[in-house]
């Protein structure tokens, strides 16, 4: 199953970024291992990423034990200033059939975080970072992932390309956002 630009998925409808070929198979952003992520328009017309997963939901015992799980998630996250600006926003979850599939597909959506880049991509690219720098990003995460699990928020993805790095006028010149928690 894969979406292209223009296919809906409820009040979702799928774009192709500029950097995706128009020739290509399908219009992803990732096709990773269990999901596929598009970058989608909501109904107001507000960029989102969509994440759809590969296993059929309709064959799925666990699903709606991991739906109360998100739910109780997005509630802790939804409550906390400081939470809500160390990741992303959830905005919503649901099972849809997709084209021709037999079953229907779990489906996540969060809100498309623009501009940043991944800490591998930051640290590989800019080299001229000295010691103390990312002496500072490693705090900077460690204080992330103290907070989250202060809140009983656990991380099973924890590696650089899961951090996101965006500039900011802080004093250090960027800010971190935790991402891919799958909620």
């Amino acid at each position: 199953m894969s979406l292209r630009e223009g296919d809906n998925i409820r009040a979702y409808r799928i774009l192709r970024p500029s950097w995706v070929e128009e020739t290509a198979l399908d219009h992803s952003l990732n096709d990773g291992l269990m999901a596929t992520s598009y970058m989608a328009s909501d109904s107001d017309g507000d960029l989102v990423f969509l994440k759809t997963y590969k296993c059929p939901a309709g064959l799925d015992s666990w699903l709606s034990g991991y739906e109360d799980y998100q739910r109780s998630l997005k509630a802790v996250v939804d409550a906390s200033a400081e939470l809500q600006a160390l990741t992303y926003r959830f905005v919503d979850f649901f099972s849809e059939k997709i084209g021709a599939a037999s079953f229907p597909t779990y489906v996540q959506v969060f809100e498309f975080v623009k501009g940043g880049t991944d800490l591998r991509k930051f640290l590989n690219e800019d080299t001229a970072y000295s010691v103390d720098k990312r002496t500072t990003f490693a705090l900077l995460m460690m204080y992330a992932i103290s907070k989250f699990h202060e809140a009983g928020i656990v991380h099973c993805d924890l590696k650089p390309e899961n951090m996101m790095l965006y500039p900011s006028d802080c004093k250090m010149g960027w800010n971190l956002r935790v991402v891919d928690f799958d909620w």
